[in-house]
């Protein structure tokens, strides 16, 4: 158990779910699990314009936690994908914690 962000993209985390899903399939013949890591999650993300909301689940219908102005950073927390779109789950300065669509956000990492 893990409180906190994580990237579950590193190596490490890929590792441990790797050694579970081993656990689980050791009886099992056949067939393969392919978990390879995806891209890193950013350090930070800019709301794309002034409007879009961070929302209580990852659905475009659910309710609203709290509307960004453009620019406004968020620290994400995780990503999840589906139906051909991606959401972070993301919070605010002010601690305010939910979902945005992948779309309304760009990536704000320092850039070395």
């Amino acid at each position: 158990m893990k409180s906190g962000p994580m990237d579950w993209a590193s190596p490490k985390v890929v590792d441990i779910l790797r050694k579970l899903i081993d656990e689980t399939n050791s009886g099992v013949t056949g067939g393969s699990m392919g978990l390879e890591p995806a891209t890193p999650l950013p350090k930070a993300l800019r709301a794309k314009g002034d409007g879009i909301v961070i929302r209580a689940q990852q659905e475009t219908q659910s309710e609203v936690v709290v509307k960004l102005a453009g620019g406004d950073e968020l620290l994400p927390l995780g990503k999840v994908s589906g139906a051909g779109d991606f959401w972070y789950m993301v919070k605010t300065k002010k601690g305010a914690v939910g979902w945005v669509r992948g779309a309304d956000v760009e990536d704000a990492s320092p850039r070395r």
